[in-house]
């Protein structure tokens, strides 16, 4: 068995060698420097009408009536969500807009105070006094003015 195995290494070398000796090196070249007759002067006539084959008219994509009609659906839809997202917005500014101070219940105002400890530490009663005062400016400003303009 061991001079079988011998022997094909041994014709294996001898293939390998035949196949990459410097003669048969030379041949490939040779084979796969030359050019083809008539390459060059074929050449740009081939490769125009190679460039002209390829140059065909822009394809139009045609929509069948489902297709077409997908499409304005989509359309419709992105329209009629973008419309009920922004008129649900302007809704919920307005209803947040008509709250009134008056209609908040005094439980409601101790819990949020209670809630927020900074909104606590506030002097409430000082404030209060401040609103007042400024109130009271503005009305006397009004009242002086409204005596002038009679």
């Amino acid at each position: 068995m061991s001079t079988n195995n011998n022997n094909n290494i041994f014709e294996d070398k001898q293939l390998v060698h035949s196949l990459f000796s410097s003669e048969a090196l030379k041949q490939i070249a040779e084979k796969n420097n030359e050019v083809p007759v008539g390459y060059f002067e074929n050449y740009e006539s081939k490769l125009l009408a190679q460039i002209k084959s390829t140059q065909n008219k822009p394809k139009r994509f045609v929509y069948s009536k489902w297709g077409q009609m997908a499409i304005a659906a989509c359309f419709f839809s992105v329209i009629t969500g973008t419309y009920l997202f922004i008129e649900n917005r302007i809704n919920n500014n307005l209803i947040t807009a008509n709250v009134r101070l008056q209609e908040i219940t005094t439980s409601e105002i101790n819990a949020y105070v209670n809630a927020n400890e900074e909104l606590a530490e506030i002097d409430w009663q000082s404030e209060i006094t401040k609103e007042a005062s400024s109130l009271e400016l503005i009305n006397t400003h009004l009242m002086k003015d409204t005596n002038n303009a009679q």
